[in-house]
C-alpha cells in the first residue's frame, strides 16, 4: 500500500498533468517532459501517464490525426514534413504511420502540392525560369512532398505558365 507522501506525490503530478492538458493536447512524450520538468518521480509519471490513457484523455494517435487534419485545411503539407513534426514531438513513427494513412485516406498529396504551389507562384512572376523551377521545388520539398512529385508538379505548372506567357507575348 502507497505511504500517504507517496499518494500526495501521483495526486499532484495528476492535477498537473490535468492542468497541461486543459492548456492544449499533449503526446505522452511531451506530458512526460513536463512532469519531469516540473520534479515528479518516474513512478509517479509512469502511474499518472498509463491512467490517463486509460481514460483516454492521452492518445498519441487521435492526436496525430486531429493535428494533420487540422493544418491540411488550412496549409498543404506533404505526408514526409507531418512525419517530421510528429516525431519532434515524441510520437513513435508506427502511431505516426497509421495516423498519416488515417488522415491522408480523403486527401490526395498531389492536390495539396498542387494547391501549395499555386500560393507561391504568384511571389514568383519575376524571376526567371530556373529560378521559379529552384524556388519551387525548394518550396514543396520543404513542405514535406516527395522528391518525384516535387519534379513532376514543378514542371507541370511550369510548362503552363510557359504556355501563357507565349500566348500573352504574341
Amino acid at each position: 500500500m502507497a505511504s500517504a507522501e507517496e499518494q500526495k506525490g501521483r495526486r499532484e503530478a495528476w492535477q498537473k498533468a490535468l492542468k497541461f492538458l486543459s492548456a492544449r493536447a499533449h503526446s505522452a512524450a511531451e506530458l512526460r517532459r513536463k512532469l519531469r520538468a516540473h520534479g515528479f518521480l518516474e513512478g509517479d509519471i509512469d502511474s499518472v501517464i498509463e491512467e490517463l490513457k486509460a481514460r483516454n484523455y492521452l492518445n498519441d494517435l487521435d492526436l496525430s490525426v486531429f493535428f494533420i487534419q487540422g493544418l491540411i485545411e488550412r496549409k498543404p503539407y506533404g505526408r514526409r514534413w507531418f512525419l517530421h513534426k510528429l516525431l519532434q514531438r515524441g510520437i513513435e513513427k508506427e502511431i505516426i504511420e497509421e495516423a498519416l494513412d488515417k488522415a491522408f485516406a480523403d486527401v490526395s498529396e498531389l492536390e495539396l502540392a498542387s494547391r501549395a504551389i499555386q500560393s507561391k507562384l504568384s511571389s514568383l512572376e519575376r524571376e526567371d525560369m530556373r529560378s521559379k523551377r529552384v524556388k519551387l521545388a525548394r518550396f514543396l520539398s520543404n513542405r514535406g512532398f516527395p522528391e518525384a512529385m516535387v519534379l513532376e508538379i514543378t514542371d507541370l505548372n511550369l510548362s503552363d505558365n510557359s504556355d501563357r506567357d507565349d500566348e500573352n507575348s504574341t
